[in-house]
């Protein structure tokens, strides 16, 4: 990493790069932070000047890799809860990691990331049992896809948590799936719902991020499931998604 660039450990999990004035994102070494994303999970980049519209976004992810069309969320004025999750259900291949650029803080609506891999290394060995015995399979538009709840990591084969959380009951969201549970009695899932949910938002595994205007943020999505909290109000972020590199 560049020696101008600080380093500081996020709670409970993740890094902050502090820029210099004036100095661009584009600067660092892809490498290093790739190597950072997947040690950290989170690696938060405040303060550094970067690609200013979705062109440019796509420019810096092309020098990543591999990656998906960059998706340019404007939230007005307020946006509703988004159940955790992780990106690329369904797709052939999932991507390692999402850039997320916030072109405008807005209010509330933080966005949250939970580490699965310590998340299922501290669960009891029963618990884990229970999960690794489960699998969903998701459906949008008649389409469905088949997940276990326990996976292994496809980088280095850590266990790692795949979950799609339903939505709110009253408040359904586009485009969100439908969900079939398999490996448990039909009368168990309310149960199996709300212990993984609290394991998910078990402050011990979890960081919230309350976006500034201008940061940079790189999560792994082989790790990590991510959501967002209600509210939103006035936020513009844009993602992009990156490939592992083969």
């Amino acid at each position: 990493m560049a020696a101008a660039v600080r380093l500081t450990g996020l709670s409970p999990l993740g890094v902050r790069v502090d820029a210099e004035p004036g100095q661009d994102v584009r600067e660092l070494p892809v490498r290093k932070l790739r190597h950072l994303a997947r040690t950290k999970l989170v690696v938060l980049l405040r303060g550094f000047t970067g690609p200013a519209d979705p062109e440019e976004l796509a420019g810096w992810a092309e020098s990543w890799g591999s990656q998906g069309p960059v998706l340019d969320s404007d939230e007005e004025p307020a946006g509703g809860r988004v159940p955790i999750h992780w990106d690329g259900l369904g797709h052939p291949e999932i991507p390692e990691f999402q850039i997320f650029a916030c072109v405008r803080s807005g209010s509330g609506g933080h966005t949250t990331f939970t580490d699965t891999a310590r998340l299922a290394a501290d669960a009891d060995p029963e618990t884990l049992r229970r999960w690794q015995a489960v699998s969903v399979t998701y459906r949008v538009r008649g389409t469905g896809a088949r997940t276990p709840v326990v996976a292994a990591h496809p980088v280095h084969g850590t266990p790692v948590l795949r979950f799609h959380e339903p939505a709110d009951e009253d408040a359904p969201l586009a485009g969100w799936p439908d969900h079939q549970f398999d490996g448990l009695p039909a009368d168990e899932v309310p149960g199996f719902l709300g212990e993984l949910r609290a394991a998910l938002r078990d402050p011990k595994y979890q960081y919230v991020h309350a976006w500034r205007e201008g940061d940079f943020l790189i999560a792994d999505n082989h790790t990590l499931l991510h959501g967002r909290e209600s509210g939103a109000a006035g936020r513009h972020l844009r993602r992009v998604h990156i490939l592992s590199p083969h």
